[in-house]
């Protein structure tokens, strides 16, 4: 799936790719160039031991400084969520569309609910 990241006047897309309890996230740029070879500017673990027994999972992620920051990670991080989680059905709609229909799949709808959601995402940490 491609998420957008505010970049200058507009947005530059990144890419994840899931391998079992492993995303990678690479802009969608240098995946264009590089194909299998992108290095990922994002790593994220889901460690699932403590699923069953305390109905949590948990995540360690590790990112590339040269071109993201780390409100950039956190901010791709929430939008994962924000498409893959348990209560995201109507959001995971695009995720749908973008795997099974790409010809109906439009890159805008995501800048247009990234607008909508923009305050949240952006929330800064320190």
């Amino acid at each position: 799936f491609i998420y957008p990241l505010p970049r200058g006047d507009g947005y530059e897309f990144i890419l994840s790719q899931f391998d079992g309890n492993v995303i990678y996230f690479t802009p969608l740029v240098v995946y264009q160039t590089l194909k299998e070879n992108s290095p990922p500017c994002l790593t994220v673990a889901h460690f699932t031991e403590f699923k069953e027994d305390k109905g949590i999972v948990l995540m360690a992620g590790q990112y590339d400084e040269k071109i993201l920051t780390k409100n950039e990670s956190l901010n791709l991080m929430k939008q994962m969520s924000i498409y893959y989680g348990k209560s995201s059905t109507d959001k995971y709609n695009a995720v749908r569309v973008f795997n099974h229909l790409p010809e109906k799949f439009n890159h805008l709808d995501l800048i247009e609910n990234y607008k909508f959601m923009k305050e949240d995402l952006e929330e800064y940490y320190t």
